[in-house]
């Protein structure tokens, strides 16, 4: 109950009438500031709480749709890769996530000859089939890699003079989560050659070694 010669004082919770976002790079730093109050709470509490009048994280936002792949299709797409990876969880098969560094783009394009044939050549070195599923064009930020990994190893790199290779290995080693994500970062030092070009015989690995999946094989 409020006094009238003394008015309630404000609810730190409470925000402006155009609420502002959030200054914290995560819930769970408001978590602990409650916490130095003498109350426990998770950081998803801390989250909801935020959320109720309207504070929120500051997020990049793209104004238009870019790419060609219908919303349908996208969708489809992101319900195929779920179910691969509930079926490769059940039977003990391993699913690898690759980063940019493997996106279908350029060089690894879906359609390029040349990802292909190495695809193939791994999948003989390894003796095992692969299954690759690509995630749909101008997805990134929905790869778990991007998603739960970039997003902290970025906030790592903040500020920090890159003036050497140990410098950034260093930086990156040093990402961690209070969930227990933990990195381990290594310099990969191989010398790539540049102008590869396929051979003689690539044009027929689509008919002898790749078979398309029937969900949105293209």
């Amino acid at each position: 109950m409020g006094n009238e010669d003394h008015p309630p004082t404000a609810s730190p919770w409470r925000c402006q009438a155009h609420p502002p976002s959030w200054r914290w790079s995560s819930p769970s730093h408001p978590a602990q500031q409650v916490l130095a109050c003498g109350y426990h709470i998770s950081r998803n509490t801390a989250a909801k709480l935020l959320a109720r009048p309207g504070y929120r994280r500051r997020s990049l936002r793209k104004a238009l749709s870019t790419g060609d792949v219908e919303p349908h299709e996208r969708d489809r797409q992101f319900r195929l890769i779920a179910t691969l990876r509930r079926q490769a969880r059940a039977r003990g098969v391993p699913a690898l996530y690759v980063d940019l560094t493997f996106d279908a783009g350029a060089a690894n394009a879906a359609r390029s000859l040349r990802f292909k044939e190495d695809l193939v050549a791994l999948s003989r070195r390894f003796g095992r089939r692969l299954r690759v599923a690509l995630y749909p064009p101008y997805t990134s930020k929905r790869h778990p890699i991007e998603h739960r990994l970039f997003c902290h190893v970025a906030r790592r790199l903040s500020g920090v003079i890159l003036d050497s290779h140990q410098t950034a290995l260093e930086a990156v080693q040093r990402t961690h989560t209070q969930t227990g994500l933990t990195v381990t970062p290594r310099l990969l030092d191989t010398l790539y050659e540049l102008g590869r070009k396929c051979s003689e015989t690539s044009l027929d690995i689509n008919d002898k070694f790749i078979r398309r999946d029937p969900v949105l094989g293209k």
